[in-house]
């Protein structure tokens, strides 16, 4: 019986020793796996990813169409679609560098007023990424403010930038000038007006509308007046209404026109062509000008006076303008085109024709479309006609020299 006890007594002992070993393994690995001491290992903390996807839509503002993206895993980037394009449809008035452009320029996509950026801009949520455009318009030069257009083109070249080049001038409303527009000639620079939508009236003041050239020895400007433009002079002016002097040019294109020039001052006129300017006239109309010189024997035109320079005519119709001569005794000028020559000691004069129509203008109530001076040695007189039609053409003793 004792033997028995012995036996059972081990045997609980040897079972309680394993018991308690296994508790202690237990233990050591519990400990060894708790242990948070530093021993050469770091763990990085897993981020969550984005299981949604997204949708990025792009609208274009107008451009051609750019197709959505559907399915952007959440947290990624995407790759830039090809740049859309869209027609320049010329609505808003404004100073334009150039000319009218054909499209607007692409600049970017923007998330709002945020630009967004591809390489490092990640989706997060459904967008729409909007074409962001811009043109060839100059926002500093407000809407049809013509005087502040040609301020802008007789300043000299800004530090480290440039005015010179071509320009386009839009408006959409009549303008009225509150002075002449005086230009000092710089390098290469060319404007065109032009009317949006209907016909755009620039009208002058007394003291007239525009003066090209100055004493400057290079350098060159030209003025167009383009489709829908009128330059319109007012009672009792008391300056030429257009002057294109040295190194400076005008030009009419078909939709333009010059009217409404109605002076009694001596020696003033419509157009006036000198110091070796020149005026091309392709088409458009001048009409309607009145010059009345009273008691005086200066020249005058109310139509195009080429005293120093060049008229070239391709186009176009100079009609219904009037010249006065009132008490004076000289017979210079004419109701429509004068080559003042003679009232200028050598100064050339050159009068190309190849088109257009030249008649219904008149002096002193008579047929006086072209006055062609008298030749002399102290003058240099060239009268070219290749074309067009003339009523009335005058040499300076008020004969009719030839019908062509």
């Amino acid at each position: 019986m004792k033997n028995k006890q012995r036996t059972f007594q081990t045997k609980v002992r040897v079972r309680a020793l394993w018991l308690i070993a296994i508790i202690a393994i237990i233990s050591i690995a519990v400990v060894s796996c708790d242990d948070s001491s530093d021993n050469g290992t770091t763990t990085t903390p897993t981020v969550p990813v984005d299981p949604l996807t997204y949708t990025v839509t792009f609208d274009s503002s107008g451009g051609t169409a750019v197709p959505q993206r559907t399915g952007v895993a959440g947290g990624t980037t995407i790759t830039a679609p090809a740049a859309p394009t869209r027609p320049f449809t010329l609505t808003e008035p404004g100073l334009y560098f150039g000319e009218i452009p054909e499209n607007y320029t692409f600049v970017e996509w923007r998330n709002g007023a945020a630009a967004w950026d591809f390489a490092s801009s990640t989706v997060t949520a459904d967008i729409t990424l909007t074409a962001h455009w811009t043109s060839n318009r100059i926002e500093s030069v407000a809407a049809n403010d013509v005087a502040a257009v040609f301020t802008r083109l007789a300043a000299a070249n800004p530090s480290g930038g440039t005015y010179d080049g071509k320009y386009t001038l839009a408006i959409n409303q009549n303008v009225t000038l509150t002075a002449k527009t005086a230009h000092v000639n710089r390098v290469n620079r060319e404007l065109t007006i032009i009317g949006l939508g209907q016909e755009r009236i620039i009208t002058a003041s007394v003291d007239g509308a525009f003066s090209f050239g100055a004493a400057v020895s290079t350098g060159d400007f030209s003025l167009t007046l383009g489709t829908n433009i009128t330059i319109k002079g007012v009672d009792g002016m008391t300056a030429t209404l257009i002057e294109v002097g040295q190194r400076s040019s005008l030009i009419m294109k078909e939709g333009s026109k010059i009217t409404g020039f109605n002076t009694t001052t001596a020696d003033r006129r419509t157009v006036s062509v000198i110091g070796g300017g020149s005026f091309t006239m392709d088409g458009g109309e001048i009409s309607g000008n009145t010059v009345d010189r009273g008691t005086s024997n200066n020249a005058g035109s109310a139509g195009v006076w080429i005293g120093r320079g060049t008229f070239i005519m391709n186009g176009g119709t100079i009609t219904g303008n009037t010249l006065t001569n009132g008490t004076g005794t000289s017979s210079w000028g004419a109701g429509g085109v004068s080559l003042g020559t003679g009232a200028y000691s050598n100064d050339p004069a050159k009068f190309i024709m190849n088109g257009g129509t030249i008649i219904g203008n008149t002096r002193n109530d008579s047929a006086f479309d072209v006055h062609i001076p008298n030749p002399s040695a102290a003058t240099t007189v060239v009268f070219e006609y290749n074309g067009g039609t003339i009523g009335a053409i005058l040499n300076k003793t008020g004969g009719i020299v030839s019908m062509p």
